[in-house]
Order: structure tokens, then C-alpha cells, then sequence
């Protein structure tokens, strides 16, 4: 299990790969060094092929990043399996 994460332009962001358990800690860490800037980010997630609430954190960590980077995160093209955790755990104001 892998994943890619690849800046397509400016601030502009894809993640294709797997947001599981095996992954979650170097995908934190490269999250957290890639939003630090106070700028308007978006993360593509269409090509996410595996998530698990190891994932659901990893895009907390992000989102929480931001927030400390005092810059916004825009999540894009969400799998259902991002959106039913998102919606299980009443995230929406944080990641919706």
C-alpha cells in the first residue's frame, strides 16, 4: 500500500494512492510540511482508492496544519468513503 502525493499547480494538490493505516504517518508528516504557508491549498482526492480512519486523520492533521499556517484547505472530488467517515464523525466544519 502507497500513495503519491503530487502538486499539479500552485497550491494545487493530488493525492492518488491509499489513506490507510500503513501509510497515515508519513502521509501526516508530508501533509503538515506541505501546508505550512499561509496560502489557499486544495487536495484532490479522486484518486484515492483506499480509506480508512487512519486516512480520516491524516486529513485532520492537515486540516489542523493549515489552521496553525493560518491558511485554508480545500478538499476536491471526495470518494464516497472519504464522505460517509467525514459524515459518521460530523466533521463537516472542519473538513467539509
Amino acid at each position: 500500500m502507497s500513495y503519491r502525493l503530487q502538486q499539479t499547480q500552485a497550491q494545487q494538490f493530488t493525492l492518488q494512492g491509499d489513506m490507510v493505516f500503513t501509510t497515515a504517518k508519513s502521509l501526516c508528516k508530508e501533509l503538515t510540511a506541505t501546508f505550512c504557508q499561509p496560502q489557499a491549498y486544495t487536495l484532490d482526492l479522486s484518486g484515492v482508492q483506499q480509506f480508512d480512519s487512519a486516512g480520516l486523520v491524516s486529513l485532520l492533521t492537515a486540516a489542523q496544519s493549515c489552521q496553525q499556517a493560518q491558511a485554508t484547505l480545500t478538499l476536491l472530488n471526495l470518494p464516497a468513503a472519504v464522505t460517509t467517515l467525514i459524515g459518521l464523525y460530523n466533521l463537516h466544519s472542519i473538513l467539509g
